[in-house]
Parts: structure tokens; sequence; C-alpha cells
């Protein structure tokens, strides 16, 4: 199955799993109603949501791994390389919702040998979901230097 495809019958399931999960779950940060409480809106539940865990798959294509990679090897900002991929800008990511696709990033960008820069960097680009990224560099130490 090539990339193309397989990206579109991920985002078709996330999709439509994403549908039945808005009626089936309180919203992220909602204020209690009718006895449902609120549910944190933190970085574990995103990714162990059907939204989230669909974006992280996105993400870890090598495709879209290989190009984040790409970036911070020219000292861009990792998002900055799947700021306009079609997956990403038809999901409409909110604000909180970025930040947790930047966080999602870092350990990928961490298993093939990067860290955040130090002190934290971050750039801002001209974007069409995203307005700035963090900043990698090679980790040392790591035989991949």
């Amino acid at each position: 199955m090539n990339g193309t495809r397989l990206g579109k019958n991920l985002r078709l399931a996330a999709q439509q799993e994403y549908e039945i999960a808005l009626y089936t779950e309180p919203v992220f940060g909602s204020p209690e109603k009718e006895g449902n409480p609120a549910m944190p809106f933190g970085y574990t539940r995103f990714i162990n949501s059907q939204r989230g865990s669909w974006i992280v798959r996105v993400l870890e294509l090598p495709q879209n791994r290989d190009a984040m990679i790409a970036s911070a090897a020219r000292e861009r900002p990792p998002a900055e390389a799947i700021d306009a991929l079609p997956e990403i800008i038809e999901m409409q990511p909110d604000a909180k919702e970025r930040t947790l696709i930047g966080r999602a990033i870092r350990p990928i960008m961490e298993r093939a040998g990067w860290t955040v820069g130090t002190p934290r960097q971050s750039m801002p680009f001209p974007g069409v979901t995203f307005g700035s990224g963090t900043l990698y560099h090679r980790a040392t130490g790591t035989g991949n230097d």
C-alpha cells in the first residue's frame, strides 16, 4: 500500500472514530455537564485518544519522520516539515492540539538521535498550521554524531 493510500485510509478511520467519540466522550477540558466529569487535557490523554493516536501514526510515517529529521538538520523546527501535510490541515487542530502535536514530535526526534535545543529554543516560521516550533540538535554520545 503506498503512502498516499495509507494516509487516506488512516485519515478516514480516524475521522470516523473521532466523530463517534464526540458523542460518547465528554469534551476535553469541558466543565462537568450531566454528571460527566471534565477530562484532563494532557499529553497522555491526547495520544491515547482516537484523534491523538491518529496524529502520532501520521507523524511516524517514514516520509514524515525523515522530513522532520531533515528539517532539524537544516537548523529548522521539525514542525515546519509537517506544517502543510494535508492530514494535519484537514484536522484543523486548535491551539492546544498544536501544542500537543509539538510534544508528540519530541519522542520521534529523540529516537532518531536528536535532542531539544538548550536552552529550549523556538523559531517562528510562516506556517499554515503552526507558527513556530522547537529547534532540535544532534544528541551527543548517542553514536549518531
